[in-house]
C-alpha cells in the first residue's frame, strides 16, 4: 500500500484542528516530513505539532534535535497527539484487552473511525507490542512530484 493513503475518519481531524486554531485567531505554521514514511507517524506528528500550537502558543519555536527542547512541553504535545487520535477513555479500555491481535486492532480502529495503523503505532510507542508487530497495517508513504500527483 504506497501512495494511496486516504484517512478513514468520519470527521477529518484536520477540520477539528482548524476550528480550534481559528477560534484562537491562529494559523498553522508547522512543517512535516515523511521521516518515518508511515501514515501513523504522519498523523501523530501532525497532532503533536498542533498540540504545541494549541497548548504552548504560537510564539514558541520547537525544533527537533535542539539542545533547548523543553521536555515537559514535548510530553504535553505527545499526550495531546495521542488523545486526539484515540481518546484517553477509549484507549484505557482497549489496552486492557489482551492479547492484542491484528483483528482486535482493526475492530477497535473501525469503532473509532480511524486507520488501524494509528492503533498499531500507539501500541508500539507505548511498548505494548514490538516495533515490528502490526506493520502490515501501516500505509507506507512516498513523495510524488506535483506532475504525478495532479495528473488526470
Amino acid at each position: 500500500m504506497t501512495n494511496q493513503f486516504v484517512p478513514n475518519y468520519a470527521v477529518h481531524p484536520g477540520e477539528i484542528l482548524e476550528e480550534h486554531l481559528a477560534a484562537l485567531g491562529m494559523r498553522q505554521t508547522d512543517q512535516l516530513s515523511l521521516r518515518y514514511k508511515s501514515d501513523d507517524q504522519l498523523w501523530f506528528t501532525f497532532f503533536h505539532e498542533a498540540g504545541h500550537l494549541l497548548l504552548h502558543g504560537k510564539k514558541d519555536v520547537f525544533l527537533e534535535g535542539t539542545l533547548d527542547m523543553d521536555q515537559k512541553k514535548e510530553e504535553e504535545a505527545n499526550r495531546f497527539a495521542a488523545d486526539m487520535l484515540i481518546p484517553a477513555e477509549r484507549w484505557a479500555g482497549f489496552e486492557k484487552t489482551l492479547p492484542h491481535t491484528l483483528a482486535s486492532v482493526q475492530c477497535f480502529a473501525a469503532e473509532l473511525g480511524i486507520a488501524a495503523s494509528i492503533v498499531v503505532g500507539r501500541l508500539q510507542r507505548e511498548k505494548r507490542v514490538a516495533f515490528s508487530w502490526g506493520n502490515e497495517l501501516k500505509c507506507r508513504l512516498t513523495w510524488q512530484s506535483n506532475q504525478q500527483a495532479f495528473a488526470g
